[in-house]
C-alpha cells in the first residue's frame, strides 16, 4: 500500500503532463464521451409516472383496469376541465372560448370534447335527462311560462319592469298584499342583487327561470 501512495502522485503528474500536451484532443474526447453518455440516456432512461404502471398487473382491479383500457382506448390520457362561473351562462360562455381555442394545438392534444357545445347534444340533450330532471324542467318551464312570453314581446329592461309591475297588480287583485307572488320572490332577489353589483361596479348577469348550475 505505501508503495502505490508514493507513485500515485507521479502517475497523476505524468497525467496531466500528458493532457496540458494534447489539451485539443482532451477536450474532443470529453465532448464525444458526453455525447455518447446523452444519447444513451435519451433512448434507454425514461421517467414514467403513472401510478397505474407502479401496481402488479395480476391483481384482479389491475386486470379489469387494463382490461378496460384495451376496450375503451379513448378513455386513456383524458383531462377533465371543469369551468365554474358566476352564472351558468358565463360558465357556458367561458367552457366555450375554451373548448375552441384548445382545438388550435392538435401537435400536443388530439382531440376536445366539449359535451354541452356539441351540436347533437345541444339538440337532442333531454333525450339523456332522467324523469325526474324532466319533470322538475317542465315545472319551472310551466311556471315561468307568463313571464317568458311577456319578455319574448318586449325583451327588455322595459318589458321586464312592466312584468313586474302586473304581477304586483295581479297580487293586489287577489288579495296577496302588497308582495309579488311567492314564485317571483326568487327573480326579485336576484334583480336587487344585479343592481347592487352594477352600482358597486362589478358586472352582473341576471337569470330567468332555471336552475343555477355554474359549473360547465
Amino acid at each position: 500500500m505505501s508503495r502505490y501512495r508514493l507513485t500515485l502522485p507521479s502517475l497523476l503528474s505524468s497525467l496531466s503532463r500528458r493532457i496540458r500536451a494534447m489539451p485539443v484532443l482532451v477536450v474532443l474526447l470529453i465532448a464525444a464521451l458526453a455525447a455518447g453518455a446523452l444519447t444513451y440516456v435519451i433512448n434507454n432512461i425514461q421517467l414514467n409516472t403513472s401510478v397505474v404502471d407502479l401496481m402488479d398487473p395480476d391483481l384482479p382491479f389491475m386486470r379489469n383496469v387494463l382490461e378496460f383500457d384495451k376496450k375503451f382506448p379513448q378513455e386513456t390520457d383524458v383531462i377533465v376541465i371543469v369551468v365554474d362561473g358566476e352564472t351558468p351562462e358565463r360558465a357556458t360562455a367561458a367552457a366555450g372560448a375554451l373548448a375552441e381555442r384548445l382545438t388550435h394545438y392538435p401537435q400536443v392534444i388530439k382531440e376536445v370534447f366539449y359535451p354541452q357545445g356539441d351540436l347533437f347534444f345541444r339538440s337532442n340533450g333531454l333525450l339523456y335527462a332522467s324523469v325526474a330532471e324532466l319533470e322538475a324542467l317542465s315545472g319551472d318551464l310551466a311556471q315561468a311560462q307568463p313571464l317568458l312570453a311577456s319578455l319574448q314581446r318586449d325583451p327588455s329592461l322595459r318589458g321586464l319592469a312592466d312584468v313586474l309591475t302586473l304581477s304586483l297588480k295581479h297580487g293586489q287583485e287577489s288579495g296577496e298584499g302588497d308582495g309579488l307572488p311567492d314564485e317571483l320572490d326568487h327573480l326579485l332577489a336576484q334583480i336587487a342583487s344585479v343592481v347592487n353589483q352594477t352600482a358597486a361596479g362589478i358586472p352582473g348577469t341576471l337569470l330567468v327561470g332555471g336552475r343555477d348550475r355554474r359549473q360547465s
